[in-house]
C-alpha cells in the first residue's frame, strides 16, 4: 500500500470544516532515503479539515555542507523559506512559521546564526 492509498483508507469527518486550523508542527526533508516536501504536506493537510497554515519545526535537514559549522543549520531555514514561498503561491496549507536550530552552547557565536 503506498502513502496515498494509506491516507485514503480512513477519512475523518471534520467537526467544524469552516474553522481554520494551524498545524503547529511538521517537518520537511529531502534525504536520499526519502523525501517529505510541500506536495506531501499538502496531501496530508488537504483532508476534510481546514488546515490553513502550518509551522515547520527543525529536523536537521538540508544543513549546509560547508562554511562555519555553527552556520550550517541556516541551510535548513533557507530551504524551508523557499518551500514557504511556494506554499503561498499554491493551493493548500501555507507554511506560516519556522522554528529553526541554533546551538546556544556556542555563546556569542549564536548571534551570527540568529542574524542569518
Amino acid at each position: 500500500m503506498d502513502k496515498s492509498e494509506w491516507l485514503a483508507s480512513t477519512i475523518e469527518e471534520a467537526i467544524d470544516p469552516d474553522e481554520e486550523i494551524v498545524d503547529p508542527h511538521h517537518h520537511l526533508w529531502d534525504f536520499p532515503t526519502g523525501t517529505y516536501l510541500l506536495p506531501d504536506l499538502h496531501l496530508d493537510t488537504g483532508s476534510s479539515h481546514n488546515v490553513a497554515q502550518t509551522v515547520f519545526v527543525e529536523c536537521s535537514a538540508e544543513y549546509k555542507d560547508d562554511g562555519p559549522e555553527h552556520l550550517r543549520p541556516v541551510g535548513e531555514i533557507e530551504f524551508v523559506r523557499q518551500q514557504a514561498e511556494l506554499s503561498m503561491e499554491s493551493d493548500g496549507a501555507e507554511i506560516a512559521g519556522i522554528v529553526g536550530f541554533a546551538d546556544l552552547a556556542r555563546g556569542e557565536a549564536v548571534e551570527e546564526v540568529l542574524a542569518a
